[in-house]
């Protein structure tokens, strides 16, 4: 590849396609791969694993509907569709017959293991194409265990790594040896995928947790929205996993746009000199307490104040005396517990023809902080190119990869105008 595809999207499954960029090209990559035993695309199967060498024969079996995985609908329903009515075209899934790749769909794979090395996989080309500065953005969903009724299941007892590292969803359970895949247990498949990913030498800066709803308590009050579902012994799931993956322990991190107010109180509380909390003057200061003073003066005369305390105390005063300074406490970098507005940047049709597709805002959010003016971002699995459209909208410029055609012709629709108004730009500019 000579020349990177700016503002394209290629169509390809994510691996093939990265294998085609060079090293070191790409300053950022945010995006959400498909989630395991989550979703039917209805993209063209894929081959995983194996030997590019074999000349695969693949023991195909058919499925009606691939995440039909048995249960009633209720403690499983986070981890997939069982219990709904949803039409599949027939699925073809096997493995090969000569090296025991696997031919199949990014996210409905007989296994939980054999999705999270597909998404390491992918994951490693996405570092191997990122900067030396750059960051990358992963968001993952979890999922539960079940299984299917198990009447005409078959277990490959023959491989002994797949039955003891996870259960052929189309397996009865108690065929299975695992201590860690059980019907309703959830999988922590995000956090499995983390730790492979620092098994292979890179940096887990965060897991941040994108909150979609938030209940407050004692108040009995929640604000935001997520997916119902009838499970009467556990939460309801409101959250997913961004983590926060660097090839170094120096990067690009810019949060001077993303910052938050803080509260009027708070600066209020921190004009007040630190020393003051510790003396008998009361006048005008609401956040000094005589039992505050007592105890301190208490350990001063037990020689309990150290050089540090001290010290701390200094430069609080000091930051309060300098107007400069204190302006800068007017603000404070956003925590890793994240709500995204979600704005209205579907039509009810495109909300249709792509149903898992993240916030705007969400975008948005990482691309400011990933991605230097006019740099590049990167998403292998853009699906209806948010992501682009952030880019597009904050001065930066990104490349996506997509297997769906449907998807991509979604996608392109909703760049147009962002690509055009960019285009009159650069003219007007010459």
């Amino acid at each position: 590849m000579k020349e990177l595809p700016l503002n394209q999207i290629l169509q390809g499954d994510a691996l093939s396609v990265l294998k085609g960029f060079p090293d070191d090209c790409i300053d950022c990559c945010i995006t959400s791969p498909p989630y395991y035993a989550l979703r039917q695309y209805g993209t063209n199967p894929l081959i995983f694993g194996g030997s590019k060498e074999c000349n695969h024969e693949f023991n195909i079996k058919e499925i009606k509907d691939p995440m039909d995985r048995g249960g009633n609908g209720d403690h499983d329903r986070e981890g997939g569709l069982s219990g709904t009515k949803i039409d599949y075209e027939n699925y073809r899934i096997g493995y090969c017959k000569k090296c025991n790749a696997w031919q199949g769909q990014m996210g409905l794979e007989p296994t939980p293991q054999e999705y999270i090395n597909h998404i390491v996989e992918i994951v490693n080309e996405c570092m191997r194409v990122l900067k030396p500065t750059g960051v990358m953005f992963l968001n993952l969903g979890d999922s539960y265990g079940s299984h299917r009724s198990g009447k005409d299941a078959d277990l490959d007892k023959d491989n002994e790594d797949r039955v003891n590292s996870m259960v052929i969803r189309n397996a009865p359970l108690k065929a299975v040896k695992s201590k860690w895949f059980k019907e309703k247990q959830k999988l922590l498949i995000p956090h499995r995928i983390a730790i492979a990913l620092q098994e292979l030498g890179f940096w887990i800066r965060d897991d941040i947790t994108w909150a979609k709803k938030i209940l407050i308590y004692p108040d009995k009050e929640s604000i935001g929205s997520t997916m119902p579902f009838p499970c009467k012994d556990k939460l309801l799931p409101a959250t997913e996993y961004i983590f926060q993956i660097t090839k170094s322990p120096k990067y690009y991190f810019d949060l001077s746009q993303v910052k938050t107010r803080i509260k009027q109180s708070t600066i209020e509380r921190a004009s007040k000199p630190i020393s003051s909390t510790y003396t008998n003057q009361l006048e005008n200061n609401p956040y000094v307490s005589q039992k505050g003073m007592d105890a301190y003066y208490k350990r001063l005369n037990n020689g309990f104040v150290s050089i540090d305390e001290e010290r701390r105390i200094k430069i609080r005063e000091d930051i309060t005396q300098n107007k400069k300074s204190f302006d800068n406490l007017i603000e404070a970098n956003p925590t890793n517990a994240i709500m995204f507005k979600r704005m209205n940047q579907h039509s009810k049709k495109e909300i249709q023809e792509h149903f898992a597709s993240f916030p705007l805002s969400l975008a948005e959010f990482f691309i400011k902080i990933g991605v230097p003016l006019n740099g590049v971002v990167l998403d292998p699995f853009i699906g209806s190119g948010t992501v682009g459209i952030a880019a597009l909208q904050n001065g930066r410029r990104f490349i996506g990869i997509e297997l769906s055609e449907k998807f991509i012709n979604l996608a392109n629709r909703r760049l147009k105008p962002y690509l055009e108004q960019k285009r009159i730009g650069e003219e007007n500019e010459m």
